[in-house]
C-alpha cells in the first residue's frame, strides 16, 4: 500500500506515468491502472491518505472489472429499433438517419463509431445461408425493385426499365443488362 500512496501523491504533485514509473520501478502500465482506479473512485488525496490498508486494497486490488457508464452507448440504445426501421424505408440512407440521430443526441458519437454500432445492431440474429453448388452451374438473379426512367430524346416519352444484377456462382463474375 505504501507504494500506491508513493504513485497517488506523486500524480497529486504533477508527475507524467513515465516520471512515476522510473522513481518507483513499477510498470507504466500497473500505473495507469492504479490512477484509472483512483479517478473512477472520485476521492481525494487526502481521503485515501485516511484510509486504512485493508480499504486500499479494495480500492486498487480487488481484480473486479472496472465497470464504466458509457452515457452516449444509454442514449443510443433505445434509439437503435427505430434508427434500424428508418433504413428499411425506401430512400432513407444511413447518412441521413445519422443526421436524424445527431439531432436526438446532440453530444452523441461521431459518424464512424454510430455506423459501427448501428451496423453491429442491424447484424444481431441475421441469419446467414451458406450455399454448396458447383462453379458457375447457376446464376443468381436480383432486381434492384426501384425502377430506372429512361427518357426518349425525340418524343420526350418516359419508360420503365427494370434493373437487375446476376453473378454466377463462385466464378465472381458479374452481368448486367447495359
Amino acid at each position: 500500500m505504501f507504494t500506491i500512496r508513493q504513485i497517488l501523491r506523486l500524480y497529486a504533485s504533477g508527475k507524467g506515468t513515465k516520471s512515476i514509473s522510473q522513481s518507483t520501478g513499477i510498470a507504466r502500465n500497473t500505473i495507469k491502472k492504479y490512477l484509472y482506479r483512483y479517478v473512477l473512485s472520485e476521492k481525494t488525496i487526502e481521503q485515501i491518505e485516511a484510509m486504512s490498508d485493508a480499504q486500499m486494497s479494495r480500492l486498487f486490488l480487488i481484480k473486479e472489472p472496472i465497470v464504466v457508464f458509457n452515457r452516449r452507448q444509454a442514449d443510443l440504445e433505445p434509439l437503435l429499433p427505430l434508427l434500424a426501421n428508418m433504413l428499411k424505408k425506401r430512400g432513407v440512407t444511413k447518412g441521413k438517419v445519422y443526421e436524424f440521430y445527431l439531432t436526438q443526441c446532440t453530444d452523441g458519437y461521431k459518424s464512424s463509431s454510430f455506423l459501427d454500432k448501428l451496423n453491429q445492431y442491424m447484424q444481431q440474429g441475421k441469419p446467414s445461408l451458406k450455399m454448396a453448388h458447383k462453379a458457375g452451374d447457376k446464376m443468381f438473379v436480383d432486381f434492384t425493385g426501384q425502377k430506372l426512367h429512361l427518357v426518349d430524346a425525340q418524343t420526350g416519352e418516359i419508360s420503365e426499365l427494370e434493373v437487375f444484377v446476376a453473378i454466377l456462382g463462385c466464378s465472381q463474375l458479374e452481368g448486367s443488362p447495359f
